[in-house]
């Protein structure tokens, strides 16, 4: 695990898009490093509760830094998908994002 919205499969790094968590390394203050913390554990909670699919953007796989770039979604019992970015932002620990500017977390 990185943080609250990249984490590792393999030596693969996969930044969620949709969402910015906060910061954990470097965070800007000691507020952000606390949520960075709790964002990168129920980052973790949500993958291991099951298979997962990862959807690649229709605009480019790959961001600036080399990460994958996708969106993150399991199927329900009743069928539904359920969206990990919409699962992260419901908690609070993580922001909407699509580019541009970040909100600040401290």
């Amino acid at each position: 695990m990185i943080d609250g919205d990249t984490f590792k499969l393999g030596e693969r790094k996969v930044r969620i898009i949709g969402i910015d968590a906060p910061e954990t390394h470097p965070a800007r203050c000691a507020e952000e490093a606390r949520l960075g913390e709790e964002a990168t554990a129920k980052l973790q909670q949500l993958l291991n509760q099951g298979p997962f699919e990862m959807i690649a953007p229709a605009y480019g796989d790959h961001d600036r830094y080399g990460r994958d770039l996708r969106a993150i979604r399991r199927k329900l019992p009743d069928g539904s998908m359920q969206s990990i970015a919409s699962d992260m932002r419901e908690s609070g620990l993580a922001h909407r994002y699509l580019g541009g500017l970040k909100i600040g977390w401290c």
